[in-house]
């Protein structure tokens, strides 16, 4: 990564880390790049009801957002000479179990917080500007509340600097006016 990064600094460009913030490759015990951490924690998959997504994480429990708090801290310290943190919560969008995202959003919330002082912590630390941070949400307002991100709580704390909306492998008409109305 660092021979990366400095290319692209040398280059004069932005670098931002892009983090899945939930995946299904290698959701399976007898895969053997399976990582560590969820073969720990298996029982804390998704399950069948996400079809390919059942070996998702549920982020309802409070170590699977920890484990991904301390890795987006861990790369930060890492390579403090990023820009910023993407959270690409779009390719694998689904976080709590079916129908419990707007009830648990706010610990989704929560952790994007979190994310957002420990790198503004940073930063002060190393005294240079502070790290964008940006997200990847799913295609509309409604179907990210559905997944439990709650973008319009973000935008009101300010906890993003960027927000993209986009698709997987679907429809490419993104409802940009909706999202004009809900973000300030």
């Amino acid at each position: 990564f660092a021979a990366t990064l400095g290319i692209l600094r040398e280059l004069g460009k932005k670098v931002l880390a892009s983090f899945r913030m939930n995946d299904a490759h290698f959701t399976s015990i007898q895969n053997p790049h399976v990582s560590e951490f969820w073969k720990q924690h298996a029982k804390l998959a998704l399950g069948p009801a996400y079809g390919y997504y059942g070996g998702c994480l549920n982020y309802a429990f409070d170590v699977v957002r920890a484990h991904f708090f301390d890795r987006v801290v861990e790369f930060a310290d890492l390579y403090p000479e990023i820009d910023g943190i993407e959270l690409d919560a779009m390719r694998s969008p689904f976080f709590f179990s079916p129908g419990k995202g707007p009830e648990h959003a706010p610990l989704f919330t929560e952790l994007v917080r979190q994310i957002k002082a420990a790198l503004a912590a940073q930063a002060r630390r190393l005294n240079r500007p502070d790290y964008l941070l940006s997200t990847n949400v799913p295609l509309t307002p409604e179907l990210a509340l559905e997944c439990g991100l709650d973008v319009a709580a973000w935008d009101a704390e300010r906890l993003f600097d960027y927000v993209s909306v986009g698709s997987y492998q679907t429809d490419m008409d993104h409802p940009i006016e909706r999202w004009k109305k809900l973000l300030v």
